[in-house]
């Protein structure tokens, strides 16, 4: 296996836009409004130059890479008020958009909430200093050590009643307070913040091999090394600010032990039908994991082999690859940390390229560049 080259940056914060629209609900006899919560884009980015208006290290949520899949893009929320009063809601990716449904007042709440909703139990909130106005502890319980979603918090939110360009918004870090209307449209901003470090997969194949061969990638799987306990409940403490500084004074990651340790698994990707690899370019695939928990990675890769004229020649190949955080990062580095990436370059080279007898070439290697 080749010298892996390292690669670490931080995960740019995310900035999303929600779009808010009123309807009546005829058949509900709540006060208030029924409302459509419609997200203004979902994706992942690694590196870009910062726009105007936000704050510094966000980018608009549609240019992130790399990408986590919609099906874990799921936000939940929690709307509330000093007396208590309280509306929760699910945002969803569906039809290429985020929608959800809130009971909405014309009055002010403090919006709270993580990303994705799917791989914890749940969230609950507590006033910090008193008053949601002044911030809130936020527990996610019983949420996966290892993930192929990007684990965040929401740290910042504006509302207006008419669209706008998100740069133009002049959201901040720190401020949680909605004003809601019942009878106007709503928009909603969001800006999120990872929690979780990162492993950046990009995939390709050798450009000789491609000549002879196609390979489609079925399935990839990230085990841990070691034993740990594989959940956590995650408590993340805002305080708001009106400095549009990051409101998290601290994050705790504390293992649920009621289980016993064992090796942590996800798919990072999963699909029957594959993706083939590209030569020029490489396909991407997050990974993420809660930091101290883990450092030390397997993965594993299935896939199968196609000839030029797309005749399979062999099915369910596998091939494991070791990933060694603390002997890549070297000395300056323990740890990966909450929002930092490392970038591995994955590359399926073939073992000979002289001979065209299949058993000769249907023996490729992954190969960490």
């Amino acid at each position: 296996m080749k010298q892996e080259q390292r690669y670490i940056c931080r995960f740019l914060l995310a900035a999303a836009m929600l779009l808010v629209t009123a309807c009546t609900n005829d058949s509900d006899e709540k006060e208030g409004q029924l409302v459509t919560v419609l997200p203004y884009s979902a994706s992942f980015f690694e590196t870009n130059p910062m726009t105007r208006a936000l704050p510094t290290g966000y980018v608009r949520y549609s240019e992130l890479y790399p990408t986590t899949t919609p099906d874990h893009t799921t936000i939940s929320l929690k709307l509330k008020r000093d007396n208590e009063d309280e509306e929760n809601s699910i945002v969803r990716y569906v039809n290429n958009k985020w929608t959800a449904t809130i009971d909405l007042e014309d009055a002010t709440y403090y919006i709270y909430g993580f990303m994705p909703n799917g791989f914890a139990s749940g969230m609950t909130l507590a006033k910090n200093g008193g008053s949601y106005a002044n911030g809130a502890i936020m527990t996610i319980n019983n949420l996966n050590v290892l993930t192929p979603a990007d684990v965040c918090a929401v740290v910042g939110v504006k509302g207006g009643t008419e669209p706008a360009n998100i740069e133009d918004v002049g959201i901040q870090l720190g401020q949680f307070n909605f004003l809601g209307h019942a009878t106007e449209d709503n928009y909603l901003y969001l800006l999120l913040k990872h929690l979780y470090a990162g492993l950046h997969f990009k995939l390709h194949i050798d450009s000789e091999y491609a000549k002879l061969r196609s390979i489609k990638v079925k399935r990839l799987t990230l085990t841990t090394v070691n034993e740990i306990y594989d959940r956590i409940n995650l408590v993340v403490t805002l305080s708001a600010n009106n400095d549009n500084t990051d409101p998290c004074t601290s994050i705790t990651y504390t293992d649920i032990t009621a289980n016993a340790q064992q090796k942590a698994s996800t798919d990072l990707y999963n699909n029957s039908a594959g993706f083939t690899l590209p030569v020029s370019t490489s396909e991407s695939v997050l990974g993420c994991f809660a930091p101290g928990k883990c450092n030390q990675f397997e993965l594993e890769s299935v896939y199968d082999i196609y000839d030029k004229k797309g005749n399979l020649i062999r099915q369910d190949c596998r091939a494991k690859n070791s990933i060694d955080l603390p002997a890549l990062l070297g000395s300056d580095y323990t740890e990966l940390a909450a929002g930092e990436i490392y970038t591995i370059d994955l590359k399926i080279q073939p073992t000979y390229l002289y001979t065209l007898s299949d058993k000769d070439l249907d023996n490729p290697s992954f190969v960490i560049e």
